[in-house]
This record gives C-alpha cells, structure tokens and sequence, in this order.
C-alpha cells in the first residue's frame, strides 16, 4: 500500500465519509423496511433460518413466503370523521351539563389534499355550527411575522415566520417582486 492510498483512507475517514456511510446504511435499513421480503432457508443440516434475500447457492432450499403483510389496516377518512363528529356530540353533551366551556377541533385525514370545495364546504360548516350553538366568529390573526432576507447578487430572498416567501430580482433602476403566502 503506498502513502497516497493509506491518506486516502483516513482522508475518507475523517472528511465526512463516516456520515456518508451512516446515512447509507440508515437509509438501507428503512427502504428494506418498505420493501422487505420472506424467505425461509432449510440449511444442508436442518437449520431454518429467515431472510429478505434468497438463500445463497449451496447454502440449501429456499422458500419464498411472500411480501410482509400490514396487521392493521389504516382507518378510512369517513371512519375518522364519524369517530370526530361523535365525539364532538359528546363533549357537546358534557357542555351543557357541566356549565363549562370546552373547544372542540375535528381532525380530518390528512393523507390527502383537500380541494377548494372541500375547504368552502368545511368552512361553512363551521360556520354554520358556530351560529346554532351561539359561539361568535373568531378574530382574525394578527400575529407578528419575523422575515429573513438573504441578498445573493442581484437576488433577494424573504421567508416569514409564516411560511411566506418572496424573491426580488433588482436590475439597474428596476425591481420585480415575486412572493408566495
């Protein structure tokens, strides 16, 4: 081994390569999770052992087992919501028994996007609850947002607090603004 190999070694070492391989390995581990797969291997003295790999030639009978099943199915978003309603009907009930204030937050699946007719119709909704149950309309947000801006050149860019963002381009005497809410 010369002296340029064995630096490069350590170089490896020392220069962030561990944190590569860790990460690597990391994320080995969890898209083998993902994607795992079940062989049982009978060994030439009887030995059974489990693998996500086939056995090695030589190395006895493999049997596929198939794909790792989900022991519990993930509820649906109607299920959710019912379960919400329910339970936004009982601390309703506990309301007006008790004397008590208690606000109430229905949490839907957020496994997908709503749409705008989804979000018109929520909103409503809500609305519409508020009124029957004499709850007034919540004040409007007025809460501070701090910006950053980072300046690169002829490029400024802003992000809020508040996940907003903008990019203002200057060229000579003119300016243009881009943002994002």
């Amino acid at each position: 081994m010369t002296d340029g190999q064995a630096g490069g070694s350590v170089g490896l070492l020392h220069g962030g390569g561990v944190v590569k391989i860790y990460i690597f390995i990391v994320a080995v581990m969890f898209a083998s999770v993902a994607n795992a797969q079940i062989f049982k291997c009978v060994g030439p003295d009887g030995a059974i052992a489990f693998s996500q790999v086939p056995c090695p030639p030589g190395g006895g009978e493999s049997q596929y087992l198939g794909e790792v099943q989900r022991t519990v199915e993930p509820e649906s978003s109607a299920s959710v919501i019912e379960r919400n309603l329910r339970a936004a009907e009982i601390m309703r009930g506990n309301n007006s028994q008790s004397g008590t204030g208690t606000k109430v937050t229905v949490v839907k699946d957020s496994s997908k996007s709503p749409t705008i007719g989804e979000i018109v119709r929520e909103r409503m909704e809500q609305k519409r609850i508020r009124a029957e149950n004499g709850i007034p309309e919540p004040e409007p947000s007025r809460k501070r947002v701090v910006t950053n801006c980072l300046t690169n050149g002829a490029y400024t860019n802003c992000f809020g607090s508040d996940g907003s963002r903008s990019t203002t381009i200057q060229n000579g005497n003119t300016s243009t603004t881009i943002g994002r809410q």
